[in-house]
């Protein structure tokens, strides 16, 4: 593929906009992002094309909470190491960017899951969005697959920790 910003053409026998499926189409794109998606008769035939031999070309997908993939769950893992393997097994199911999760667990290991997201994101991973934290502030009869001793009540050093992480 260009690199730069250089107009070129995606083609491939199916292309999904998100709303309709297409056929005989190209997605016109100019460096990373997407112009126009047209009838392959209306792209300029002046350009690099990429061709795609089968399937169907669609909008990857977003996922917004992620506690683990590639034989990791980051709870139990909370290293760049580990934020790099979910992202690659998702990334071989379609999924394009994500939200690492780290559930109800110690403060210690909630601050290691960050540190380790920021870590994946200071390395060039632009797959990871930010971090996904879930509770650990529940009410004990609430708190679904969540392990009740590590369920508590927010403390002012917890809100202020929080409150810290405004680069996500």
């Amino acid at each position: 593929m260009p690199d730069g910003e250089a107009l070129f053409a995606l083609t491939s026998p199916t292309i999904f906009d998100g709303s309709r499926f297409h056929t005989d189409h190209c997605v016109l794109l100019r460096g990373e992002r997407i112009e126009r998606v047209l009838p392959r008769r209306d792209c300029p035939a002046d350009i690099e094309w990429v061709t795609l031999p089968g399937g169907t070309l669609a909008p990857g997908f977003v996922d917004l909470q992620v506690n683990g993939g590639g034989d990791v769950m980051l709870n139990a893992q909370p290293t760049p190491d580990a934020v790099e393997r979910i992202v690659a097994a998702h990334r071989g199911k379609g999924t394009t960017s994500l939200l690492p999760t780290v559930i109800s667990d110690t403060r210690e290991v909630q601050a290691e899951a960050v540190e380790a997201v920021r870590a994946a994101r200071a390395a060039g991973n632009a797959s990871v969005l930010g971090i996904h934290i879930e509770g650990p502030f529940f009410a004990a009869n609430r708190r679904g697959a969540h392990r009740e001793d590590h369920i508590r009540r927010a403390t002012a050093d917890d809100i202020a920790w929080l409150c810290s992480l405004d680069e996500f």
